[in-house]
């Protein structure tokens, strides 16, 4: 753009143009009517000064092009920061890096290869310890929800509070009452109460997972019971689990304390109001009774106040009673006797109506036998009404006490427990009573927690204070009740005035106080600690609704509105002593299970042994008639009733049958119906027959001898049965002595470990041993560590086992005592026989009474065989789970995940992932040393393996607690029946044997009968195997625990072929996922090879912050521009197509497909438009759709007892956990992709800009210097290539197997290449230390190979590369730099503007077509122009592909036609065609691989070229004749052609100072004039080389010039001819001076104007 051209007024043009640092002004003049002959063109113009337009125009297009190529640089240098700036953004690989560092270092392990599995299980304990870590309590943090508020010994009160400020929680309690005793002959009570333990667990909720209580619960003694208070239960699912109570001796529940508080309060209230109701019912009954003694004459009264006293009635009515009447009318003294003892002082009425007919009185006297003579008499005497009235007199003081006891002594009592008071403590005690028995649970609520006095408070108030008000209700409870202290005996007898009509007023006012007490205190309002208010009538109606009494009270749940009292229970359990009897008697006792089935008769018992029962037919109520003599008795009666009584005993129905069935049981059926039948009563008929005292005995029942006799008798048969009872209680105590003698050695025991325990709590020894370790090195201390961790988990082991052992021995030996039990019992049965048939045989006892004690002798026997060996089966080993719910409707947050980071801020997602493949055995290949090991792994198994660890004796998971040795827990908790189709009863292939019978399926059982631990389950895209996950959600100890189930269930064994652990994490502060895969590869050599893959990527691309809003812009950006290039290039294709098809082949598509620049653009675009595809596509298929939870639940428990690996919803949660892992690794797949592409991009970027700099000569340094030294490059490479591999093999196959530098070729490779780099002390150090002849071999290998390759051959390259960069730099400088250059260009440019602002510039492009208008230059032209510009400076675009040969350029078709003159007379000519159209192909290809490095062909290269394509040695001179030759065959324009004598006559010149290296040249440049132009042009060139060298005196032409020669072009020379002519014009004016040049010039105006017709042609 350096050129300006301003308007001028005249004929004068000044034109300016700048060149490197010299400034040409031409200035030209002319006339146009001045014209010199000869120096006009064609169209009038002079030569000269087109000349000098044509060349100030080439210079023109020459500053354009420059500044083209300088705007392509920066444009792509601005493309090239874009892009990477975006891709930088897009990375952002610090961010990465930061992320993945930190990963790596907790997660990788140390070295890449391991010895074996226990390293594996290292790693991963290491990891587990890092990562699955509990918060820290007293941080100051609440690390909600697995950090919580306090709660029993549970959470973290410093940094989250107690949880019952924050929730509503449950205030529970657990009541438990157990009876240990048990049968002597089993299991001793003081064991059972050993091995049994219970406690309170958690089975779901939202905190912890561990038990209430650590340890367990023990109980303390034999019997008892116990209440233990739980105040803050949270909500949730919990279970009551109760350990090794095999035989069910304990019962009880779980209790909500505030609604069993609630319960009892109510339950009190109606204690109180019951006894006060009792209380004041008593006193009205008694009331009531004075009362009709107070309303009734003392006389009619007599009766009743003589049955009072309980004398015969009948006795005294038959005359005092009449006496006394008949004197109250005879005797006038008498009546005053009766006043105020009828209720009203007027008596006269009353002995008016009683004495109406009286007219004697009778009189009572006795003899001296006590015979009593009565006689009347109508006149008494003064005695005789004297004795009357002192009879009357004594009968009066009777009358008051009788009434004086009702009113005062039976009411009042003591005033403290007596009387009516007494009724009310009765009724408190009775009902005390029911609650201890029935609902003990409510005792302590109402009879011993409550300690208030003021009976107003009804929640503290005991039951004495609200009775006493209920009593006295609050009208008389401070002062008393009026009428109630009127009838206090001192009130009654204070007055001798008061007579029984006051009494009986009193006695009426008290009736109505206690109706208006009872109506008051049925009023009064109560208001319930349950928020519920009721008044103490509604609380006594609702109880007694329910069936409350005085002496019996309804469950809770019973009572009705208006009080609803809630159930208490949560959780209750059955058990008790003697619960054996009737527990899984399916299982273990089936024989004794009943069934209800019904009687024909009803059984009533009687003493007569003949006759033993009385029945009557359901039928029709019929009496069975007879006695055991008669066989219809006894089928219909006897034997029916014996079997009732049998059954009953021996059978359980759980008290479900009816009062006229009984329960039938299989046991029952196998005792003969028939006692009499039994061979052992035979035994006893015999010896009663021997001795004939059976029929004496019969006949002696029926005198009253003979009954004493028989009484007398049964005592004895009594005392003896009881002898042999006897014996049995002697065995039961010596039994029960043994196990007191196991309770005191147990005692022993107690007191041995308490000794041991303070032994152990001394720390003089520890204290020591800790001094001694403080002085050990950290490293020793870790040691110490570990072996302490290994001992602790060992001698865990063995207690565990050793427990589960005694428990074992325990169990096994109640088999053993069962046995003794029974056969004690047979012998004690055998004695009572015995002792039956002797009293028998003595008559002491008839045949009868013999057969009714056998019948209690067997059923006897067989009630003792069923306890026996009941006792001796416990009902079950399981740990009893009485379940139960809470919830007071807090908020619960469901399936909330642990934080678990790598580092600080690396969030684990779901868990650790591990997957492990196995293979199976196979027998080995046929092999002379088979007998050492026959196996080798085959093909990939995936069969179930491994063992549950828990069910394994002696591993630290054992769990003694799952031990049973029925089966029963473990095939529940491996539930066969759950499979579709399970196996059972296959053969093991080993030992041919019959294995995994019933329950234990094939597919959860091994041939053992125990669990596997590990089964197949696939997964997309991994082999198959077996999976396993570590859920975040296991607490630290959870996840140790995990992995110890894992170890010692053999996960990894020698059948493992594979392992890798997979982790997600994601970063929130910077926004970074995280796929973490570590992979164990298990070698046949035996060790474990470690490979590891981190990725880590962003996922939220376009949150709205303002980083990724800049990063979109660029994006938008630069996906523009990639668009805008690839439009670009799309249109010069087109354009380079339209040229081609209007036959412009010089700018057509051969033109433009043959630059290497045009395939870089092409390439380069289309990966950009690959990546910016890739791109899109991941951030809309992956980065937007992509989301991941941050937990899974994969397992039904994270606590379980056994079958740690069941999968929770059929594996929907590792599927799920599975499918999100995969998405983000296919994201990753695509991203990786992406910047692979991204990658090659950047190479060809490289490329781009190198290219783009090689305009500039400086710029080009680095890569004209690289195309120069490319063949000696390529060949040292084929030398040092050759070398260094020969030394890898080496490395390789001497040192492979006892080195890993060099184990794998690859590895041999990238180990002398890091040599090659320096890189070589440890591998110096290996082969220096390897023993024998390897040793020799390494120091031989490394030195030769340091001298050799590292010394020599490196340095040969640098030698070539420094000398080919010193040669290009020779060549370039004298050359302007970039900052000149730039600085002229932008300087011009910039007055250009200012021009176009001021309006005194021209534009450019009006100011080219004025230039090519002055120069004469057409299109065409132009075009030639262009195309001989680019062949000067180096660039190789045209038609075809050419080589240079002495100067000449050779295109295909030339070199086809020598080579063919050559090879003509050995060939046909369509053979030879064909192989030369094959050679040559091949050889322009290594000539474009030579032009592209900038190598020109010489001749003597060409010589190499055809003597590896022909086989033949061809010298310079045969070489020159064979050109010349094929040169000749081609005529001339219009000139005689040289022959061969003249070819060589030129070839001989040689110009006298002429350097060496331009003989050829010149003599091509010749034989190529001539050829082409004809005689007349060499013999001028041929004068021209004659000269013996530069003209003296005359200035040098400049390159200017030359150019002006170049722009000349013969009207008719070919189009191929043109360039070549003028690249020989110009070398000739280079090399051999102006006289040349001028000679050149003049024969090719000559050759032009002969073709043209504008002048003379000269030969």
């Amino acid at each position: 753009m350096g050129l300006g051209m301003r308007r001028a007024v005249g004929t004068t043009v000044a034109a300016q143009f700048q060149h490197d640092n010299t400034e040409v002004v031409a200035s030209v003049n002319f006339q146009r009517n001045s014209k010199q002959k000869g120096d006009d063109g064609e169209d009038g113009v002079p030569v000269q000064p087109r000349l000098i337009v044509r060349a100030i125009h080439a210079k023109w297009q020459a500053q354009l092009e420059k500044w083209a190529d300088y705007r392509s640089l920066f444009g792509l240098i601005a493309f090239i920061t874009v892009f990477l700036g975006v891709l930088y953004a897009q990375r952002g690989a610090t961010i990465a890096y930061s992320v993945h560092s930190t990963i790596a270092s907790v997660v990788l392990p140390g070295s890449d290869t391991l010895q074996s599995t226990d390293d594996v299980y290292s790693w991963l304990q290491n990891l587990l310890q890092n990562v699955w870590k509990d918060p820290n309590c007293g941080d100051g943090i609440c690390e909600a929800p697995f950090e919580f508020a306090a709660f029993s010994r549970f959470g973290c009160k410093a940094d989250c509070g107690r949880l019952s400020d924050i929730q509503n929680l449950t205030s529970g309690q657990v009541d438990i009452y157990w009876d240990f005793s048990h049968q002597a002959s089993s299991l001793p009570a003081s064991e059972l109460m050993q091995q049994a333990s219970w406690n309170l667990c958690p089975r779901d909720i939202q905190y912890n997972a561990d038990c209430y209580d650590d340890p367990d619960n023990k109980f303390a003694s034999i019997s008892g019971s116990l209440t233990k208070y739980m105040p803050d239960l949270p909500d949730g699912d919990w279970s009551l689990v109760l350990k090794k109570d095999i035989f069910q001796k304990t019962r009880g529940a779980v209790r909500d304390t505030v609604k069993l508080s609630q319960a009892a309060f109510w339950f009190k209230v109606y204690v109180a109001a019951a006894a006060a109701a009792a209380e004041q019912v008593r006193e009205l009954q008694l009331l009531n009774t004075a009362l009709g003694f107070m309303n009734r004459s003392m006389i009619d009264a007599l009766p009743a106040v003589w049955a009072e006293a309980d004398v015969n009635q009948a006795y005294r009515d038959a005359f005092d009673a009449q006496q006394m009447l008949n004197a109250s009318c005879l005797c006038s003294n008498v009546t005053s006797l009766l006043t105020g003892t009828i209720g009203f002082t007027d008596s006269a009425a009353y002995l008016a109506s009683k004495c109406t007919g009286v007219t004697s009185m009778g009189l009572r006297t006795y003899d001296a036998d006590g015979n009593a003579t009565i006689t009347f008499t109508s006149t008494p005497s003064v005695q005789d009404c004297a004795d009357a009235t002192a009879n009357l007199t004594a009968h009066r003081a009777s009358y008051n006490a009788t009434v004086i006891k009702y009113l005062v002594v039976q009411r009042l009592g003591n005033l403290r427990d007596t009387g009516k008071y007494g009724v009310r403590y009765s009724v408190q005690d009775t009902l005390r009573s029911f609650l201890s028995k029935k609902y003990p649970e409510l005792v302590s609520g109402i009879f011993v927690e409550p300690k208030g006095a003021d009976a107003h408070v009804a929640a503290a108030a005991t039951v004495s204070a609200l009775a006493n008000l209920y009593v006295e209700s609050d009208l008389y409870l401070v002062a008393g009740a009026p009428a109630h202290l009127a009838l206090y005996r001192r009130r009654l007898n204070q007055d001798p005035n008061l007579t029984f009509g006051d009494w009986a007023t009193r006695t009426n006012a008290r009736i109505n106080e206690i109706k208006q007490q009872q109506d008051s205190v049925a009023a009064v309002s109560i208001s319930g600690p349950d928020g519920i208010t009721a008044t103490v009538g509604q609380v006594v109606a609702a109880l007694q609704a329910a069936g409350a009494t005085t002496a019996w009270l309804p469950a809770a749940p019973a009572v009705g509105p208006p009080l609803s009292v809630a159930d208490y229970n949560l959780a209750t359990w059955d058990g008790n002593t003697t619960a054996y009897l009737s527990c899984n008697l399916d299982i273990r006792g089936p024989e004794y299970l009943g069934m209800c089935t019904d009687m024909p008769v009803t059984c009533a018992s009687q003493t007569n042994d003949t006759a033993p029962y009385s029945c009557a037919r359901v039928g029709d109520n019929s009496t069975v008639p007879g006695t055991i003599r008669n066989s219809t008795y006894r089928e219909q009666c006897e034997l029916p009733c014996d079997m009732q009584l049998d059954c009953n005993a021996l059978c359980e129905c759980w008290d479900s049958c009816g009062s006229r069935q009984y329960c039938l049981c299989s046991a029952c059926k196998d005792l003969h119906p028939d006692a009499a039948a039994d061979t052992q009563f035979f035994t006893i008929k015999d010896a009663a027959a021997s001795s004939g005292a059976a029929s004496a005995d019969i006949a002696a029942t029926t005198s009253r001898t003979a009954g004493r006799r028989l009484l007398q008798t049964a005592d004895n048969v009594t005392q003896q049965l009881s002898a042999v009872l006897a014996k049995v209680d002697v065995l039961r105590s010596a039994q029960d002595s043994i196990s007191g003698q196991m309770s005191a050695l147990q005692s022993q025991v107690d007191k041995a470990n308490l000794l041991a325990e303070a032994r152990a709590a001394s720390t003089t020894l520890q204290d020591l041993i800790a001094a001694g370790r403080s002085d050990i090195h950290t490293g020793q201390a870790v040691l110490v560590s570990k072996l302490d961790t290994l001992l602790q988990r060992q001698q865990a082991a063995i207690d565990a086992m050793n427990a589960a052992n005694s428990q074992l021995a325990a169990i096994q030996s109640l088999t053993q005592k069962q046995a003794d039990a029974i056969a004690a019992l047979d012998a004690a049965t055998s004695d009572r026989l015995n002792a039956i048939s002797v009293a028998t045989q003595q008559g002491i006892i008839n045949l009868y009474q013999a057969l009714a004690v056998w019948k209690m002798a067997r059923r006897d026997r067989a009630v003792s065989n069923k306890i026996a060996k009941l006792a001796g089966s416990p009902c079950s080993y399981e740990p009893a789970a009485v379940q139960f719910s809470l919830n007071n409707s807090n908020s619960v947050e469901d399936n909330t995940a642990r934080d678990r980071t790598l580092g600080m801020n690396n969030r684990v997602l779901a868990g650790l992932m591990l997957h492990t493949w196995r293979s199976q055995d196979e027998q080995c290949a046929h092999s002379r040393f088979s007998q050492i090991q026959s196996t080798c792994a085959g093909q990939q198994d995936i069969s179930p393996y491994g063992v549950d660890s828990v069910f394994k004796l002696g591993s630290i998971n054992f769990n003694p607690d799952l031990y049973d040795p029925n089966g029963e827990m473990v095939t529940q908790i491996y539930n066969c029946s759950a499979l579709t189709n399970p196996t059972f009863d296959i053969i093991e292939p080993a030992t041919k044997l019959k294995v995994n019978a019933q329950p234990y399926c094939a597919e959860l059982f091994n041939p053992r009968n125990t669990p596997y631990a590990f089964w197949h389950l696939p997964l997309a895209n991994l082999p198959d195997g077996y999976p396993l996950f570590f859920d975040i959600n296991l607490s630290q100890v959870g996840a140790q625990t995990w992995l110890s189930w894992v170890q010692e269930g053999l996960l990894l064994d020698d059948r493992t072929r594979g392992l890798t652990a997979r982790l997600v994490t994601y970063n929130a502060e910077l926004k970074v996922f995280a796929d973490i895969q570590v992979a164990f590869d298990f070698q046949a050599g035996g060790s474990i090879q470690v490979s590891n893959r981190i990725y880590t990527l962003s996922l939220e691309l376009y949150d709205p912050t303002s980083a990724n809003l800049a990063r979109y812009a660029f994006e938008v950006l630069l996906a523009g521009c990639i668009v805008l290039l690839s439009l670009i290039e799309l249109a010069r294709f087109a354009q380079a197509a339209r040229y081609s098809w209007r036959g412009r082949i010089d700018k057509g598509l051969g033109q433009y497909l043959s630059s290497i620049g045009v395939w870089l653009r092409l390439a380069n675009n289309v990966l950009l438009l690959a990546g910016l595809g890739l791109w899109w596509t991941f951030v809309n298929s992956h980065a937007k759709q992509f989301n991941m939870d941050l937990r899974y639940p994969v397992y039904e428990n994270l606590q379980p007892q056994a079958f740690f690996l069941k999968l929770a919803g059929n594996g929907a949660g590792l599927a799920s956990a599975w499918e999100a892992i995969t998405r983000l690794e296919a994201a990753i797949s695509v991203l990786n992709v992406y910047h692979a592409i991204n990658g090659i991009c950047i190479l060809l970027l490289i490329a781009r800009l190198l290219r783009a700099m090689d305009f500039q000569p400086r710029l080009g340094v680095v890569t004209k210097a690289l195309a120069l030294a490319a063949p000696d490059l390529l060949h040292l490479f084929l030398v040092a290539g050759s070398v260094f591999l020969c030394y890898c093999m080496m490395g390789f196959l001497i040192f492979g197997n006892s080195l890993p530098w060099f184990a794998t070729f690859p590895t041999s490779i990238n180990t002398c290449f890091e040599m090659l780099l320096g890189e070589f002390a440890d591998v110096n150090r290996d082969l220096r230390s390897l023993g024998g002849l390897q040793s020799v071999a390494g120091i031989l290998f490394f030195w030769s190979f340091e001298l050799l390759v590292f010394l020599i051959l490196l340095n040969f390259l640098l030698a070539i590369i420094v000398d080919a960069f010193g040669e290009v730099k020779e060549q370039q400088k004298e050359q302007t730099g970039i900052h000149v250059e730039l600085w002229r260009l932008l300087s011009d440019r910039w007055r250009w503007l200012l021009g176009r602002w001021h309006g005194t510039y021209m534009d450019v492009a009006h100011m080219d077509s004025i230039m090519h208008q002055w120069a004469g230059i057409s299109e065409e032209e132009e075009a030639r122009q262009q195309q001989k510009q680019r062949q000067v400076a180096g660039e190789i675009n045209g038609q075809e592909r050419v080589v240079q040969v002495m100067g000449e350029d050779v295109d295909q078709e030339t070199l086809t036609r020598i080579l063919l003159a050559v090879m003509s007379p050995l060939l046909p000519v369509h053979v030879v065609m064909v192989m030369l159209h094959f050679l040559i192909t091949l050889l322009l290809l290594q000539l474009l691989l030579l032009q592209v490095m900038g190598e020109d062909v010489d001749q003597e290269t060409l010589t190499r070229i055809l003597l590896a394509v022909m086989g033949e040695d061809v010298d310079q001179e045969t070489l020159t004749r064979i050109l010349l030759a094929v040169m000749a065959a081609e005529p001339g324009r219009g000139e005689a052609e040289l022959d061969e004598q003249a070819a060589q006559q030129l070839a001989a010149l040689k110009p006298a100072g002429a350097r060496e290296g331009d003989v050829g040249k010149a003599q091509a440049a010749a034989a190529f004039i001539m050829r082409r132009f004809g005689k007349s042009a060499a013999k001028a060139a041929a004068e021209t080389l004659e000269q013996p060298g530069r003209l003296p005196g005359e200035a040098e032409l400049d390159e200017q010039a030359a150019l002006q020669l170049a722009a000349l072009k013969p009207a008719d020379a070919r189009e191929g001819d043109v360039g070549k002519a003028q690249a020989a014009a110009a070398f000739i004016m280079r090399r051999f001076g102006k006289s040349a040049a001028k000679a050149a010039a003049e024969t090719l105006e000559q050759v032009r104007c002969c073709g043209a017709g504008c002048g003379t042609c000269h030969d």
